[in-house]
């Protein structure tokens, strides 16, 4: 009954409304309080802002760092709010001296706003000022204090008042009306931005701008009288002048900036102050050093240069020039060149060599043919259209030669290679193996400056011995927690960034060994199949330096090779890096063996030797298949002494395929080939592989394109023969078509068809094959 009584009291409704009031109260503050678009904000590793996205909304509203330098501070609660700490959001004693000096006039002359007060105005957008509004703000601004400190409050005022235009916050201010940070105001600089949020429209040229000094000045005489600022402050405060236009923002490293924004976009909590492990010197210096060489370049049609930096062991980017400034859009001057996928021409060779070194199936130096191929259809050819007819695998490597390497990765497995180049997270490499073909290591995939920066890392992570994957990264808070996976034998590793070390520098770079200050740089170029893409990637125990160089657009011009026009890039930017370490030898991952000192193979007991290191766990090399012993008789000639007329002595010979030696001799002087047989011995025997077929080979299809005019152009048939003095008879489909002697080159223009080719020479040797022949 007396429940009953209660429930119906006035008291029990006094009570319920005074709960109801309380919950709304405590629940009155939105959260977040500000929901306004930001700017994304990209920082250097030591707080230098590199560049700035307006926010979506057209503001330059930046993210608040959390401090408030002191002169601002100072000068903002002299102006705006004397007694800020000592009040809970409502001053009564401003209320009330307000309400007399407006009743008094008989209008506004005078306002009570706190800071924490217009903390609420901006959060709800500067709403009308009437007294019901009043009332609501006192009593958010009374809630704000319990919920944020002091400081809190002074941030969310300062990082979301209005400065004019479409610039919102204290920090946006500084960079867009004093260019600086804002630790580095000045006090005049302090208190033209304490009474600007007061007045914003003030900052405009033309626009009352003599009413913005007076406010100023006003507010430099109050920090003199309450001795804040001393009368030698004061004066120079005085004297400086009120902003110009505003600043552009820094735009160091828009590229960046950009990629980061889209990885932050990602994420459900957006980081938009962005703090970078770029080093701002170096970053600038790079920016300067493309902006200065593209324009050099784009007298040739050349437009876009892009240049990484990253620190060795830890991945971190320090610089990062994502195209060069200044190109303009015609040019594509917005594409992040360091992000997007171009053809890599010739830059994977360096794997494959690792890769089939450390597993024991290449030998360091072995000899790999390098003779006109057609593989398949497929017919690679090198950048400078001759041969050598055999090389060591590090000379092919060293001097990038297309046709040993196409032999190389047939002999590996396309399959198997594009394996492994996909768990290096080559990303863009997502085609099959069928797709790609034996052109996979001539730049038939793509991939970005990015990813193979990254892969080129952990293989020199690897010759360094480091059990860690290198990953790249440009956040200086990021830490790498993944597994450690190998991708990399460390003395396979070792020997490919040793080998690479012995390129031929371009230009005034070409004797580097002489020079005590030059870097020990193991470093690759690669040029992409007509001449669109020139790369340039080098790494130092300590630094990785990627170039590359051509058209966003994708048009191929003269200039555009590797080792011209990206190379001497790439030392000019290790000229500006600190000297490094020297690479430190991993020898408990090497071995020494005995090799043949000219094939490159395991030695014989018939090869001259030479020492060389691979990796220790490598085993399926093969024994020097290129030395044999021969039987030579007194007068030089070869025989047998089971037909020979005189004494045989047997000799170490080094021997190469007849296609193979054609080539090989005209490079090598020293090389002999084998001497004849004697008149004895070669009635005994029959002689094979006198000669061979060097175009066309085996199974070829002949394509025959017509010129402009519609005539039929003609192919070239060539032979490699042992004595090229011999004289050669060729035959199509038993009909005599030429004979040959010293040169065995013959040009023909046959109809389409199918024919058996033949050739003769006058010994009686012959080779015979089907052809082909079709017309465009």
């Amino acid at each position: 009954m007396n429940l009953r009584r209660f429930l119906k009291s006035k008291a029990f409704w006094a009570i319920s409304i005074f709960l109801v009031l309380l919950i709304v109260y405590l629940f009155s503050l939105p959260r977040p309080l500000f929901k306004t678009p930001l700017s994304y904000v990209l920082e250097s590793s030591d707080g230098t802002l590199l560049g700035a996205k307006i926010a979506t909304d057209g503001q330059w509203r930046f993210p608040s760092d959390g401090e408030i330098p002191e002169k601002y501070l100072k000068a903002l609660l002299t102006f705006e709010d004397k007694h800020f700490y000592y009040h809970l959001g409502v001053n009564p004693v401003a209320l009330i001296r307000a309400m007399y000096s407006n009743l008094k006039a008989g209008r506004t002359v005078s306002g009570a706003s706190t800071l924490t007060m217009q903390v609420v105005a901006l959060s709800r957008g500067y709403k009308s000022g009437n007294i019901f509004e009043k009332f609501t703000e006192m009593l958010l601004a009374s809630r704000i204090e319990l919920s944020y400190n002091k400081q809190e409050i002074l941030d969310l005022y300062a990082s979301n008042a209005p400065f004019g235009g479409n610039v919102v916050g204290l920090e946006a201010a500084c960079w867009r009306y004093f260019g600086k940070d804002e630790h580095l105001l000045s006090w005049a600089e302090a208190a033209t931005l304490a009474v600007l949020p007061n007045s914003p429209a003030l900052i405009h040229p033309g626009r009352n701008r003599e009413r913005l000094l007076k406010k100023r000045n006003r507010l430099l005489q109050n920090l003199l009288e309450n001795k804040t600022l001393d009368s030698t402050d004061y004066v120079l405060a005085l004297d400086e002048p009120l902003p110009p236009k505003p600043f552009d923002l820094p735009r160091l490293a828009p590229h960046l900036l950009e990629t980061a924004k889209q990885e932050s976009d990602k994420n459900e909590d957006k980081d938009y102050r962005i703090i970078s492990t770029i080093d701002p010197a170096l970053q600038t210096q790079l920016m300067e050093l493309a902006s200065y060489k593209s324009r050099i370049l784009q007298e040739t049609k050349i437009n876009n240069i892009a240049i990484l930096i990253a620190s060795i062991p830890d991945g971190e980017i320090l610089a990062y020039v994502g195209n060069a400034p200044g190109t303009g859009a015609i040019n594509s001057e917005d594409v992040d060149i360091i992000q997007a996928p171009r053809s890599t021409g010739s830059i994977l060779k360096p794997f494959l060599y690792n890769w089939m070194v450390g597993q024991g199936e290449l030998m360091p130096d072995e000899l790999i043919p390098d003779v006109p191929t057609t593989l398949g259809g497929f017919r690679p050819e090198n950048f400078h259209k001759s041969f050598d007819g055999a090389v060591p695998a590090s000379g092919a490597l060293v001097r990038s030669l297309n046709i040993p390497f196409a032999l190389l990765l047939q002999r590996y497995g396309v399959e198997r290679f594009l394996y492994q180049l996909q768990r290096l997270n080559l990303r863009h490499m997502n085609q099959s193996s069928g797709h790609y073909g034996l052109s996979l290591i001539l730049g038939g995939a793509e991939c970005s400056l990015w990813d193979y920066s990254q892969a080129y890392g952990e293989m020199c992570l690897s010759a360094l011995d480091q059990k860690k994957n290198y990953h790249l990264h440009y956040r200086k808070d990021k830490k790498n927690s993944e597994k450690y996976v190998p991708h990399f034998n460390p003395g396979a590793s070792w020997i490919t960034v040793n080998q690479l070390q012995e390129l031929e520098r371009p230009n005034k770079w070409g004797e580097w060994q002489r020079f005590g200050s030059s870097k020990k740089i193991a470093w690759k170029t690669g040029t992409s199949h007509g001449l669109r893409d020139a790369w340039a990637i080098g790494v130092t125990p300590s630094h990785l330096v990627a170039i590359w160089v051509g058209n966003a657009s994708g048009e191929g011009r003269p200039g555009i090779i590797g080792v011209e026009a990206a190379a001497p890039l790439l030392f000019t930017v290790f000229d500006m890096l600190p000297a490094a370490a020297e690479w430190k030898k991993p020898s408990r991952h090497l071995k020494t063996i005995k090799v043949c000192r000219i094939s490159g193979h395991l030695a014989k007991d018939i090869c001259p030797e030479k020492t060389t290191d691979i990796p220790a766990n490598a085993h399926l090399m093969t024994l020097c298949p290129h030395h044999h012993l021969i039987g030579i008789d007194a007068m030089g000639k070869r025989a047998y002494q089971d037909c020979a007329e005189t004494s045989v002595q047997m000799k170490s010979w080094f021997v190469l395929p007849p296609v193979q030696e054609y080539y090989y001799k005209n490079k090598n002087a020293d090389y002999q080939s084998l001497p004849g047989w004697t008149e004895s011995c070669a009635e005994k025997i029959h002689l094979d592989r006198v000669m061979q077929f060097i175009y066309p080979q085996r199974n070829t299809i002949i394509t025959i394109p017509k010129t402009w005019r519609g005539e039929t152009n003609k192919t070239v048939l060539k032979i490699a023969h042992k004595k090229p003095a011999t004289r050669v008879f060729w035959f199509l489909d038993d009909a005599l078509i030429g004979v040959t002697s010293e040169f065995h080159e013959l040009e023909i223009a046959p109809s389409p068809g199918m024919y058996r080719l033949s050739a003769t020479d006058e010994l009686g040797n012959t080779i015979e094959q089907k052809l082909e022949v079709k017309y465009e």
